[in-house]
């Protein structure tokens, strides 16, 4: 943007030119910031502290504990702070104090619906299910704030609420279902734990039964082989006793098989049959007769109801008496089951007693180890199995709460200090800001700091404007120490020293303007005549061929204008014509135009008939000074400029855009010659100055 760089002056200069800007931006930041402050409603911030133990206790031996390295204690802290931030927790904590209900978090009238209310129409049905809890979810997680404190084991559970007392009381419910989840994530662990080791305690115990059953099999099968080799008759006793006991075993079953079925099927007969009980079999009889006179019997009788309730009698003597005899069929079996057990288990302590040869001893060894191995396992497991089960409803949560939230005495935001410190700083910064990209980029120029610091020129002059309607111009005649008429005179000093050709002839002094209607035909004329003042030949020359002004500017109306000499020039000897002239009110000569042109002008501009016009004013007169067409607006300037010895750059105060500003320059520096300087004016400069300083040294008219 900028060659150079801004000094600390340069800045100071601007926040002055920009102050009302500035203060304009101050003003309307902290009027919004007010509003904003005195709009929004105040939230309280409510805080529950809740302490991580980060070691895995026991219940039950309060002794075992599982000790765990610094970075794993971290670790652990950091996890259950990502918990307590989690959705889970929060949705937890909405379906167990039915937040989706409160007038704060639950679901609110968009600002549409309250317009279409105000107005008479319904409302929206708004959310429901999913959406609706998911809004309510998504304002409450906005409104905790979960913080580790350094690098301890507390954690501080924050809830933000339009209510102090609200706002303690979730700030405890969150800490509280927190807890209360991890509480019960550790019981269905235990559980889960519980019923994979209850599996396994299972599987274990029917390799127990598999391993003793395949130890007792292998004794029984190879029974004569034992007793051969121990030659022992209490051996053969035993086992005769054992094949007695599972024969009366099975006999008993298959009573009680066909007891149970005559039950379930109601043949009393056969079940008195298989019993051998003439009482059974006699009650048995008295039923067969009931029954056979029941059947010849008229229905809805008398006799008819009184022989049904006499058989009910009889068959519920019957089933007793059969429920009985299952009892004591099953005690039989059992005791038959016992006595086989004790006789295998004495022919095992024979067996593994007696003399046996190395094949036995090898094979009865294995299974004995296998079922060892299995019974230790099993004990395992099942201690195991009892120690879970009681964890399981002795667990205790990991966290607790150490410091219950309190409704707080004040609002925690908006924190009204601190924004209003904020918004002023950024209300100054931005402000700044608008001052520079006003400086720069927007608005119209407003002092000669600006258009310096604009077109990084170091000669910058300004010439202010007069009151009422008469030509500027004319002050230099009529007011010659008016304060417009000082600047000109500046000018021409500053083109004067610049050059550093006061005493040399021939000096080509160009007029430029960006665009029209900045002042710049009424500063040439200016020019011109405080030169002539002084004592200088001076030729004015208004090259503007496209909209010349100088003629009307000096109330004079020439037969024909410059751009017909240009276009056909004057035989030499030829009376003087009518477009040059003397300033009435100085002795400047002026070159004038006498209307616009309806034909390109540029090439008349380039032509030697103008080339050779100014050799000969260089030969004749001391300041020549061309009054140019705009450079932004056309070419013409472009084709005289390389003619000039310095350049007046005009820029109308206030209201020369600065972009046209800085592209009129660099397309200006680049027609010019090389090292030919140009000076900046800031013309009609609107002046605020103090003239009660400068009184004795100007007289305006």
């Amino acid at each position: 943007m900028q060659d150079t760089d801004l000094t600390l002056k340069d800045v100071i200069g601007i926040a002055k030119r920009q102050f009302r800007l500035i203060l304009l931006t101050v003003f309307l930041c902290l009027t919004l910031t007010l509003v904003y402050l005195f709009s929004v409603t105040p939230k309280y911030r409510a805080t529950a502290l809740v302490l991580i133990d980060p070691v895995q206790r026991n219940v039950l031996d309060p002794r075992q504990q599982a000790s765990v390295a610094g970075s794993t204690e971290n670790a652990r802290v950091e996890s259950e702070v990502e918990i307590l931030r989690s959705a889970a927790t929060a949705l937890a904590t909405i379906e167990k104090i039915g937040l989706i209900a409160d007038p704060e978090f639950g679901p609110r009238l968009s600002l549409t619906d309250k317009l279409k209310q105000s107005v008479g129409v319904a409302p929206s049905n708004g959310q429901t299910g999913i959406a609706l809890v998911q809004d309510t979810l998504s304002k409450f997680r906005n409104a905790i704030t979960v913080k580790r404190r350094g690098l301890t084991y507390l954690i501080a559970v924050s809830v933000d609420a339009e209510n102090p007392d609200r706002a303690a009381s979730l700030a405890n419910a969150v800490a509280e279902t927190y807890i209360d989840r991890q509480l019960q994530a550790k019981i269905a662990s235990s559980f889960r734990a519980r019923d994979i080791l209850k599996e396994q305690t299972d599987r274990a115990s029917e390799n127990l039964t598999q391993t003793e059953d395949a130890l007792d099999a292998f004794i029984v099968e190879n029974l004569d082989q034992f007793t051969a080799e121990s030659s022992a008759q209490a051996l053969r006793e035993l086992q005769i006793q054992l094949d007695q006991a599972n024969k009366n075993r099975l006999q008993a079953k298959a009573r009680a098989d066909r007891v149970q079925i005559a039950r379930e099927t109601g043949n009393w007969d056969s079940f008195s049959e298989t019993l051998g009980n003439t009482a059974l079999q006699s009650l048995a009889a008295e039923r067969a007769e009931l029954q056979r006179r029941l059947s010849q019997i008229t229905t809805n009788t008398a006799e008819n109801v009184n022989l049904r309730a006499e058989i009910r009698k009889i068959e519920e003597t019957l089933d007793k008496n059969v429920a009985e005899s299952l009892n004591g069929l099953r005690d039989e079996i059992a005791q038959f089951d016992r006595d086989a057990d004790k006789y295998t288990d004495q022919i095992r302590q024979s067996v593994l007693q007696g003399q046996m040869s190395s094949q036995m001893v090898t094979r009865v060894f294995s299974l004995q180890q296998e079922a060892a191995i299995a019974r230790n396992q099993y004990q395992a497991l099942l201690s195991r199995l009892r120690d879970l089960e009681a964890q399981a409803t002795a667990q205790i949560a990991d966290s607790r709460i150490v410091s219950e939230a309190l409704p707080p005495r004040s609002a925690g935001s908006p924190q009204k200090t601190k924004i209003l410190v904020l918004a002023f700083a950024v209300a100054i910064g931005l402000g700044i800001g608008l001052a520079f990209l006003n400086e720069y980029y927007i608005g119209g120029i407003t002092s000669a700091a600006q258009l310096r610091n604009i077109t990084q020129a170091s000669r910058v002059t300004s010439i202010p404007a007069i009151g009422g309607s008469g030509l500027a111009a004319d002050q230099i005649i009529d007011v010659p120490l008016s304060a417009y008429s000082e600047a000109v005179r500046r000018l021409r000093s500053e083109i004067d020293i610049t050059t550093g050709k006061t005493e040399t002839r021939g000096k080509v002094v160009l007029v430029a303007s960006a665009i029209p209607s900045e002042g710049k035909s009424t500063t040439a004329l200016a020019l011109a005549r405080t030169y002539a003042m002084s004592g200088k030949d001076v030729l004015l020359i208004d090259c503007d061929l496209r909209k010349p002004s100088l003629h009307t500017q000096l109330n004079m109306s020439p037969d024909s204008g410059f751009l017909d000499y240009l276009q056909n020039p004057m035989p030499s000897g030829a009376e003087q014509p009518s477009f040059y002239d003397r300033d009435p009110r100085s002795d400047a000569a002026v070159i004038m135009g006498a209307g616009g042109s309806d034909i390109p002008t540029d090439q008349l501009l380039a032509s030697n008939v103008f080339d050779k016009l100014i050799r000969d004013a260089r030969n004749v007169v001391d300041v020549i000074i061309l009054d140019t067409a705009p450079l932004l607006s056309v070419v013409d300037t472009r084709y005289i400029a390389h003619h000039a010895d310095i350049a007046v750059m005009s820029v109308r105060f206030g209201q020369t855009p600065q972009a046209d500003v800085r592209t009129a320059m660099a397309e200006l520096k680049q027609l010019v010659k090389k090292d030919v300087p140009i000076i900046n004016v800031l013309n009609l400069e609107q002046t605020s100055k103090d003239r009660r300083r400068l009184q004795g040294y100007y007289v305006d008219a």
